[in-house]
């Protein structure tokens, strides 16, 4: 079964957090590379969330996501991007 584009989204972005955090746990990747990983998961959510409001099929509330690609935003150094998807709530 076919994932709907948006959950499809979401998963990648969840990837690329992981990978930022498991990162920053080991020890294994510098600042740089944990931001840069964090930046992929928070532009990749935020295409989710502007793609959300055309597709009715979600399987979990709007505000979720954007509170989602809030976090990716700010764990990235985003802090004015973060704000933006606050403002989106």
């Amino acid at each position: 079964m076919k994932m709907n584009p948006i959950t499809e989204l979401h998963h990648k972005a969840m990837d690329y957090a992981d990978e930022a955090m498991i990162a920053d746990a080991r020890g294994t990747g510098t600042k740089a590379y944990v931001r840069k990983m964090y930046r992929k998961a928070y532009e990749i959510e935020k295409e989710a969330v502007m793609k959300m409001s055309l597709d009715s099929r979600i399987p979990f509330p709007r505000y979720a996501l954007i509170r989602g690609a809030a976090a990716l935003a700010y764990r990235a150094g985003l802090f004015q991007e973060a704000e933006k998807m606050i403002a989106l709530c």
